[in-house]
């Protein structure tokens, strides 16, 4: 054998081992990040599904809320003083 190919094939398996331990360390990584996510999964969906739920309550308040608008502002429109109430004269309505 020549020196010449002697040099490549040390190369080639050089290059053969670094490329199997990179794709060994992937592997790894893989796997580690597959763990991390299924916890993160785990520790995250009570929340989310509580942050759903104070969600659809707000919803439910702010369409009570302006049911309640729209109907004091329907009340309005009966007359100038339907549906108000009288202002204090002094501030924050202290007597």
């Amino acid at each position: 054998m020549s020196p010449v190919l002697v040099v490549w094939l040390v190369i080639a398996l050089l290059t053969a081992v670094a490329l199997i331990a990179v794709l060994v360390a992937l592997a790894r990584h893989l796997l580690l990040l597959n763990r991390s996510l299924g916890q993160f999964q785990r520790e995250l969906t009570p929340v989310a599904t509580e942050l759903s739920a104070e969600a659809d309550r707000a919803a439910r308040s702010a369409a009570r809320l302006s049911e309640r608008g729209q109907a004091l502002a329907g009340s309005a429109k009966q007359g100038p003083s339907a549906g108000r109430r009288r202002r204090s004269k002094r501030p924050f309505g202290r007597s």
